[in-house]
């Protein structure tokens, strides 16, 4: 019997282990004890199979207790099931559940431990103790992984939503979503993706430059306001505010799934969320631009905080026609004005269909494979 401790914390993490649990619960002698903090731990109980009581399962919510106290109760439950594997996600901007367990396992002696990357070359800064093996979403990502993490073993296995993201149908989401809304289907539709960085200064610096560009030039528009998982409730009572003073049209959404935002979106904008990426997955296989990422990137501040948090000079995939990357507040209006030009649209679309080709293979069941396959590591 192999057993196989798995923690997760942040929404990209979640939704990229659904198949993987899913795919190991078919499998013969495999037991797996999952470690969760939400908005993970709702995501997984929601869409695998253990939520019937699989006996093949045991998991665990650690929302409510200090890092302290978690470091206790998992480095308790590591000791006591003596694990053959350990797969984690990667938290942040902060440090969670993730972290803790792979500084825990340096600490036993515990070296079979695998991290699933959800971002180009994503290792916490936050914690010097690293996983010894890491899946990566393409081969940018693992040149970077390799240079912050030299000693580790590193596996392109391709993004772990990809299949589900190209196979969305964005006109049936784009008709149901309007219906639902009850939004008019001439309407133009900006949506705005949220990231969880409201403590900081240059995020609303960043977002109060933008609503001001869309007060004056979009008044006819719906903007959309999407939150992110682990927003609190006075980001959306600060932004509504806003909003109803420069008398913006606006609708906050909280759970709504984003691949129907972004179908229904004619411009789909966040700072640097990869929300953007998963709206050029989707554009990959469409064969029309009902949607344009933009990144809001023209904040100082901001720019010195996504170097030292994603350790990146410039996002992956915004160049070339991929997307629009605002980089100064003095060039908000034109790349908002360009970004709706049906000509410039078809651009970015063939651009972005000549960066990614069909992945065929199944990101999922290769990293369940290695997984299976991997013998005990020494440091």
């Amino acid at each position: 019997m192999k057993r196989i401790l798995i923690t997760a914390r942040d929404p990209s993490t979640g939704f990229d282990l659904i198949r993987i649990i899913n795919y190991l619960l078919r499998e013969k002698d495999i037991f797996l004890f999952i470690f969760a903090e939400e908005p993970a731990y709702s995501i997984i109980c929601k869409n695998t199979n253990f939520r019937f009581k699989n006996k093949k399962v045991n998991y665990f919510l650690l929302n409510e207790l200090t890092s302290i106290d978690k470091k206790i109760k998992l480095k308790e439950n590591i000791l006591t099931l003596k694990p053959d594997i350990i797969l984690t996600g990667i938290s942040g901007p902060d440090f969670g559940i993730d972290e803790i367990c792979i500084q825990i396992s340096k600490e036993l002696n515990f070296f079979n431990t695998f991290s699933l990357q959800s971002y180009w070359g994503d290792i916490n800064p936050n914690f010097k103790e690293k996983a010894n093996n890491y899946f990566v979403i393409d081969e940018y990502a693992a040149e970077i992984t390799k240079k912050r993490s030299p000693e580790a073993n590193i596996y392109i296995t391709g993004n772990q939503q990809y299949k589900k993201w190209i196979s969305h149908n964005w006109k049936k989401s784009r008709e149901t979503f309007r219906n639902k809304y009850k939004i008019d289907e001439n309407k133009r539709i900006i949506s705005f993706f949220s990231q969880p960085l409201f403590k900081y200064k240059f995020y609303w610096e960043t977002i109060f430059k933008f609503l001001d560009i869309i007060s004056k030039e979009y008044k006819d528009y719906l903007l959309i306001i999407k939150a992110h998982p682990k927003d609190v409730d006075s980001f959306q009572n600060k932004l509504s505010e806003s909003c109803k003073s420069l008398e913006i049209n606006y609708l906050f959404l909280k759970d709504e799934n984003i691949l129907e935002v972004i179908s229904a979106s004619d411009i789909t904008v966040s700072l640097y969320s990869t929300v953007c990426y998963t709206a050029q997955i989707m554009l990959s296989q469409a064969s029309y631009p009902f949607t344009i990422p933009v990144y809001l990137f023209f904040n100082r501040d901001l720019k010195d905080y996504y170097k030292k948090t994603c350790f990146l000079d410039n996002i992956p995939l915004s160049d070339n026609k991929k997307s629009i990357l605002i980089n100064s507040v003095q060039t908000i209006k034109e790349s908002l004005v360009m970004s709706l030009d049906i000509n410039f649209r078809l651009e970015v679309l063939r651009s972005i269909k000549k960066r990614f080709i069909l992945n065929k293979k199944d990101p999922a069941k290769e990293i369940v494979k290695i997984l299976l396959e991997s013998k005990k590591q020494k440091k």
